[in-house]
């Protein structure tokens, strides 16, 4: 059976058989949803609370908050009181979570995407990305499906063809290469080193890095850089450096 075949049959199916199928592959995907419909479908009063959030009639949690989907869970399941508490302790840890250089873990995330782009429209480059790393992690399915959701609803909105072809450039970038291989091959020398000082700084996070701290480490990926080019990316994006001199501790 063709792609064609394939859609052309999931379309003509009905939206029902299409939603039991999804709905079936995510509690596949998703172990925790599982184990959380195991939990609370035996509950009478859950039904009560599953319609009132369905029905909309149940504030959400808070959108800001990257548990959001985890406090929704605990909300319908009826444990108001454990999720109050995992955001309090949630906000405490926050406050000495530590830092990559004044970023947040987020932050230092999206300027990694970034840079693996390079050239390439981000969006795209970040959708074809998150596809791939399904064929190894089926846990990354549900985020990559809404993604593509809202790709295509602002695709179709507006310049349709272009956003089409970013697609297809982005596709092409990732052509014959494994999950998660990329390497030099795809950057410039600039967009190299600067990748390795991100990756650097994931690994290794803390307030401040002196530049000595990074002109080593690219040394020792055999990437002689000027410690001025250092101190302008840094500038750049914000990360914050350790004036004091002397030499850096050794992670």
């Amino acid at each position: 059976m063709s792609l064609a075949d394939d859609i052309s049959t999931l379309l003509n199916d009905g939206s029902h058989a299409a939603a039991i199928e999804l709905f079936m592959e995510l509690l596949r995907d998703t172990p925790g949803l599982r184990q959380w419909l195991r939990l609370t479908m035996l509950d009478p009063d859950f039904r009560l609370r599953l319609d009132a959030w369905l029905d909309g009639k149940t504030p959400p949690p808070d959108k800001n908050n990257q548990r959001q989907g985890h406090d929704l869970l605990s909300l319908i399941a009826g444990a108001q009181n454990v999720q109050t508490e995992a955001r309090r302790l949630r906000k405490k840890l926050s406050l000495a979570a530590p830092t990559h250089g004044g970023l947040t873990r987020a932050r230092l995330h999206a300027l990694i995407r970034r840079h693996q782009a390079g050239p390439l429209a981000l969006a795209p480059f970040l959708l074809i990305a998150a596809w791939r790393k399904t064929a190894t992690d089926k846990t990354a399915r549900p985020a990559a499906l809404i993604a593509t959701e809202k790709f295509f609803n602002t695709t179709l909105a507006g310049d349709a063809p272009a956003h089409f072809r970013q697609l297809a450039r982005a596709a092409a970038f990732f052509q014959g290469a494994a999950p998660g291989a990329i390497d030099k091959t795809h950057y410039g020398h600039a967009k190299w080193w600067q990748m390795n000082i991100l990756l650097y700084m994931l690994a290794h996070p803390k307030p401040a890095y002196r530049t000595r701290e990074f002109t080593r480490h690219l040394a020792s990926q055999k990437l002689p850089i000027d410690p001025a080019d250092i101190r302008r990316f840094c500038r750049k994006h914000h990360i914050t450096r350790n004036p004091r001199p002397g030499r850096p501790k050794r992670p």
